[in-house]
């Protein structure tokens, strides 16, 4: 890899790396609000 295609890899990388612990994040509420919806409904 050339020095252009390194540095474009890590200002992604820098960029995707806290938008995917983000996401995991909010999915992870997503789920555990929804899984309390559920046992709500079947209780």
């Amino acid at each position: 890899m050339d020095q252009g295609t390194e540095v474009c890899f890590t200002s992604q990388q820098q960029y995707f790396v806290p938008l995917a612990k983000f996401l995991s994040r909010e999915l992870t509420t997503l789920l555990l609000g929804f899984l309390q919806v559920i046992q709500y409904m079947f209780m």
